[in-house]
């Protein structure tokens, strides 16, 4: 297989990854939040039941994310600056 092959399919090979890993509900909630399929390392989950996730492979200032855990109301004041 060639390089642009594998660049070709990379998106679905990323996705498939994001499927296996949350499952299609997963999938789906992430697209509906952030608009993007991201993969990363869950590194915790706060009082709120919020989920900080990082991937090292991403340029700076977009390796890290937080998922809420209410997605219909996202509200950044209820993280917690530790």
């Amino acid at each position: 297989m060639t390089i642009d092959k594998v660049l070709l399919f990379s998106p679905f090979f990323k996705t498939w990854r994001v499927i296996k890993e949350r499952g299609f509900k997963g999938l789906l909630t992430q697209m509906y939040v952030m608009g993007d399929v991201r993969e990363g390392t869950l590194k915790g989950t706060d009082v709120n039941g919020n989920k900080y996730y990082e991937n090292l492979d991403l340029p700076f200032g977009q390796h890290r994310w937080i998922e809420y855990s209410n997605i219909h109301n996202p509200d950044p004041t209820m993280i917690h600056p530790d």
